[in-house]
Order: structure tokens, then C-alpha cells, then sequence
């Protein structure tokens, strides 16, 4: 290998099992991504390379699990479109990781280098590697996957009963991401694209990121500011304000970006059942994450996660003042006023860098939301956050910007005609707040519901850990057999030994018996002679 080879970056590595190509035989190979090759050594210190696979105009697919042996985890490098094969031993490579885990890293790393150069590779990828790629072609402040998706969203999702709770079909996802990957930006429409599917692509987007919104140098610091939020909510709000001012302008603008999205949708709660805390519950682990988890960490932390992401959700406005800069060619939510009637819901204005057509907010057209249990029952203020105000049935909020079901020329705190003063007390407009019995049953019904939900999270993170234990277990228990019979092995070397040493010694003491007994006779011999 060339000496410039040695002096470029690792950026991945690890021992993986290869396929050979003309005998197919599996032989252990220690594998380096390097640059844009991978390269593979017989051993770990690099000494001897065997061979290198050049990556660039390739592919790289993960092979379905076979149901007689799914403890193989395999994927191939294949040639890309117009080539029979990668070199002149191999048509393909096809290599065997130890886990799904394993395979889905090396794949990652693999398609990084492959599509990097035409905007791909994003799972995984840093955001500010896409951010850097990305404003190549515009003043960009966010992933176009983040824009496309809460566009596509906004458009027929905002009204669907479990928005962001329930999962996508795994298969759509999964061939959604590879577009993506392959630096390709697909058309949700023309897919007629499930809208559970496309928020699920969002959080596995947010949740492959190697460092989360909130970097881990700030985790800690977010973490008091939450603390805090439970003794002074205003000496909260504050800390976490200064706090926001410290992001990266990438992690700011992305954060920014998803709290004021999230907003517009938590005031679709009658609806889509998806209040300010049900998305802090679910987004709060994509945001916010320490370097490395563990149950304990997990439990200990969740309840102020979820408080955190909360409040950037609800206080959105005053975490994020509005940019005067960003009037135009923004890839921010702008929410604010229109008009001299009353008060209207801003929509984004996208870049021309990309087809974002139709993505203006229309939530006439959605589609009507599932029937529930949830159907014909009163909003209350418990589906909202408690910084909202119920004014008939609508939840209206101090953030600047309200549904589009309030009236223009509504009625003012002071009784004047005119825009409604967001902030204002609520009207006195005969609405009963108190709250019934069957009220209170439905909150124990949510807050029962939400523990179960809870439950459950925690309850599969504890299973995926579970999961992984027992991997690790299995390659301890692997290894553990593999020495015992190195051991063995040396054992009977070792014995055989002995035997061929103590052979040899008999031998050579035969021998010299026999050099005695012929030296005597020859002796007794010349006797008879001189005799």
C-alpha cells in the first residue's frame, strides 16, 4: 500500500468474515475504511494486506437474514450500474459481520464514502458534514430531509389521531432512507408516501445522528437548566435561553426548526391526540442524549428530558425571538400575523434549490382523523400545555401564533372589536372550566394511558439492552470455547511431544546398546583369532 494510503483518516474498522473469490471459503479478515477504499489484512496490526476494494462508482446492499442461520448478519459490495464486476477476483464481495449492529455500522460507513460526494450518506452522518454539503447549492439552515418531511407532514399528516407515536412500515422506511443515502431526494407525493412512515424517517434521522441536537459537551448543562425549570420555571426558561445562544448555528437553526414544527402541531392536539408533552416524549431522547446509556441513566433522566424538550416546544417563541434577517429565503418556521382581522398561521418559505412545491400548509385537505375512544370528547385544558388558555374549545397560546379556527374580528380582553392581542386574557365568554367528573376520569384515562406508553419505551430500551447483553454474552461464550480448545489443541501438541522426546531418548539409548554389544563382539572376535 502507498505511503499516502497510511496517512489518510480511518474511519472505520473491525474484523469481518469475507467470502473468497474464486475458492468460497470464509476467511477472518481485519477490515479498514480508509479514504475511499476498504482495505483487508490478515492481521490486526496491518502488516500483510491481502487486497483492497475501491468504492467509488459501487454499491453496497444488506442481504435479507437466511431463517435457517440468522446469527449471519451478511452484506455485499456490488458494481455499480454499466460494471460486471468490482475487480478481477471478485464479481462482488460478500462479507459477514458478528451482528446486526456490526453490519448496519460498516454499511453506514460504506455508503458514506460512496455517495458523500453527491449528497448522500446522511444516516449517521454529522450534521455539519450535510450542512457543509448542502450549502454548496443555497443559503441553507437545516437537512432538506428535515424540510421535506415536515413539509409532507404539514400538508396531510397534521390532523392524523397518533401522529409521531405510532410506526411507519419498516420496508418504507427502510427503501426511503436508502433514496436518501444514494444522495437522491424523493417526491412523497408522487410516492403517495404513508404519513407515519415519513415521521417515522424524521426521528430515525434525528436518532442516527452521532452527536444529538444538543451536543454532549452541553448535555449536562441542559440537564441543570431542566432541574431548574422544576424550582423557578422563569429562572428555567431563562437559563435554557442563554443556553441556546451557546449551540453550534447548525444544532440552533435544527433545533429552532423542529421545536416551532412541533408547535404547530401540538395545536392540532383535538386531533391528532399529540399535546406538547406527548412530542416531548417522544422527541426528547432524539434531542437530547448523554454519551453513553445505560438503564439507570435512562430512568433517572427521562422525566427531565421530556420536561426540557416541553418546554422548548411550548416556549418556542421565547426561546427563538424571530430573525429579521431570515424574512426571506428562510428554511425557518416564521409564525406571526396577517392582516388587520385577526391573527393567521405564517407558512415557510423554502429554498429554490430543491422541488418543494405544495408544501404550503393546507389543513382543509387533510384527512379526517380515526375514530377512538378519544371521539366526542370535550377538549380540556390537560390535552394542552400549561401555557395555553382555552377559549371555546380552541387552544390559544402566548407563541405568536393560534389555529385558524379562531374568528377574525374577535372579541378583545376589553370587550373592543379588532385582532386578538395573543397574550391577552382570556374573554369572558361564558365558558364553563370546571372540570366535570368525566373530565377528571378522561385525564386519569390519559395520564394512564401516557404511563402505559411510558412503560413500554422504557420496557423495549430495557429489552434492546437485554438484546445486547445476551449478544455479547453468546461472543463471550464464542470466545471462551474457541480458547478452551486453543487450549486443547496445545494440550495434545504439547503431549505429542513428550511422546516424539521420549521416543527419540529411547532410541538413542538403543542405539548406544547397540554400539556396546558391538563393540564387545568385536572385541571376543579379535580374541578368537589371536587365539
Amino acid at each position: 500500500m502507498a505511503e499516502g494510503d497510511y496517512r489518510q483518516k480511518v474511519l472505520h474498522s473491525g474484523w469481518l468474515r469475507k467470502q473468497g473469490g474464486v475458492v468460497k471459503n470464509w476467511q477472518r479478515r481485519w477490515f479498514v475504511l480508509r479514504g475511499d477504499q476498504l482495505f483487508y489484512y490478515t492481521k490486526e496490526d496491518e502488516s500483510k494486506l491481502q487486497g483492497t476494494i475501491f468504492l467509488p462508482g459501487n454499491n453496497v446492499l444488506e442481504l435479507p437474514p437466511n431463517p435457517d442461520d440468522p446469527t449471519r448478519f451478511l452484506f455485499e459490495v456490488v458494481p455499480g450500474p454499466g460494471s460486471q464486476r468490482i475487480n478481477a477476483n471478485h464479481e462482488t464481495y460478500l462479507i459477514q459481520a458478528a451482528s446486526q449492529s456490526e453490519m448496519e455500522g460498516w454499511i453506514r460507513a460504506i455508503r458514506r464514502v460512496i455517495y458523500a460526494p453527491y449528497g448522500g450518506g446522511i444516516f449517521g452522518q454529522s450534521l455539519e458534514e450535510t450542512m457543509r454539503y448542502e450549502r454548496r447549492y443555497g443559503n441553507r439552515s437545516v437537512p432538506v430531509i428535515i424540510e421535506q418531511t415536515a413539509a409532507y407532514i404539514r400538508k396531510h399528516g397534521m390532523a392524523q389521531e397518533g401522529l409521531f407515536r405510532l410506526p411507519g412500515s419498516l420496508t418504507e422506511v427502510k427503501e426511503l432512507q436508502d433514496v436518501y443515502d444514494r444522495g437522491e431526494r424523493p417526491d412523497f407525493e408522487e410516492l403517495q408516501a404513508d404519513v407515519d412512515s415519513v415521521a417515522s424517517l424524521l426521528k430515525l434521522y434525528l436518532r442516527e445522528l452521532p452527536e444529538p441536537v444538543v451536543p454532549f459537551a452541553m448535555y449536562d448543562s441542559f440537564l441543570q437548566a431542566a432541574r431548574l425549570l422544576k424550582v423557578s420555571e422563569a429562572e428555567g426558561v431563562s437559563r435554557l435561553a442563554q443556553l441556546l445562544k451557546q449551540l453550534p448555528d447548525d444544532n440552533a437553526n435544527l433545533l429552532k426548526f423542529l421545536c416551532r414544527f412541533l408547535f404547530e402541531v401540538q395545536l392540532q392536539a383535538s386531533l391528532n391526540r399529540m399535546t406538547a408533552e406527548n412530542l416531548a416524549t417522544v422527541f426528547g431522547p432524539n434531542i437530547a442524549r448523554p454519551v453513553t446509556e445505560s438503564p439507570l441513566n435512562i430512568m433517572e433522566t427521562t422525566t427531565l428530558i421530556r420536561q426540557l424538550t416541553k418546554t422548548l416546544i411550548a416556549e418556542q417563541d421565547a426561546m427563538f425571538p424571530a430573525d429579521p434577517a431570515l424574512t426571506e429565503n428562510s428554511d425557518l418556521i416564521e409564525l406571526g400575523s396577517q392582516g388587520s382581522g385577526g391573527v393567521t398561521m405564517g407558512t415557510p418559505t423554502w429554498p429554490t434549490n430543491y422541488d418543494m412545491s405544495d408544501v404550503e400548509s393546507s389543513r382543509s385537505d387533510s384527512p379526517p382523523h380515526r375514530k377512538s375512544v378519544y371521539d366526542n370528547v370535550p377538549a380540556t385544558e390537560s390535552e394542552f400545555d400549561s401555557g395555553s388558555e382555552l377559549t371555546d374549545g380552541v387552544a390559544t397560546s402566548s407563541c405568536g401564533c393560534i389555529p385558524k379556527s379562531v374568528e377574525s374580528g374577535g372579541q378583545r380582553s376589553n370587550g373592543s372589536s379588532g385582532p386578538l392581542v395573543i397574550g391577552s386574557p382570556v374573554p369572558d365568554n361564558g365558558v364553563n372550566l370546571t372540570l366535570s367528573y368525566t373530565e377528571l376520569q378522561n385525564q386519569v384515562k390519559g395520564l394512564k394511558s401516557e404511563l402505559t406508553f411510558q412503560r413500554s419505551e422504557y420496557e423495549g430500551r430495557v429489552q434492546n439492552l437485554e438484546q445486547r447483553g445476551a449478544m455479547l454474552e453468546q461472543q463471550l461464550q464464542r470466545a471462551e470455547q474457541e480458547l478452551k480448545r486453543e487450549k486443547m489443541l496445545r494440550q495434545a501438541a504439547e503431549i505429542k511431544l513428550r511422546n516424539e522426546e521420549q521416543a527419540r531418548l529411547s532410541a538413542e539409548e538403543r542405539n548406544l546398546q547397540l554400539q556396546r554389544e558391538l563393540d564387545d563382539f568385536c572385541v571376543a572376535f579379535g580374541d578368537v583369532q589371536d587365539s
